[in-house]
């Protein structure tokens, strides 16, 4: 499960919906100490399983898969896989290469 960890002052005040962007009902001033983790859980007991824990906060999907494997993007637009149990990232795709294969033409 994607993890984002921070404190916020909060107030409520008029705010313009902006697609995309995250919306809380009001102005919310993030203090500068957040991070982010992708956790997994023993569905049976509740139990934390393992964590990889990231600089950044971690808003996107995650994908988990029958093999122990785990995928789930970055802030930055970067996507990772990792084994789990315990967590370890064994594979990352920079947004940048994820770019320029979509824009590579088709014969």
């Amino acid at each position: 499960m994607p993890v984002t960890e921070s404190c916020a002052n909060f107030r409520v005040s008029p705010v313009e919906f902006k697609e995309g962007l995250p919306y809380h009902g009001g102005e919310a001033n993030t203090l500068p100490d957040h991070w982010g983790a992708v956790r997994a859980f023993d569905p049976s007991t509740g139990n934390e399983l393992w964590e990889w824990k990231n600089d950044k906060p971690m808003v996107a999907s995650v994908l988990a898969t029958g093999e122990d494997l785990v995928f789930a993007g970055e802030p930055t637009g970067d996507f990772n896989a990792y084994h789990g149990r315990p967590a370890s990232c064994c594979g990352s795709i920079r947004r940048e290469a994820v770019t320029t294969a979509a824009r590579r033409p088709t014969a």
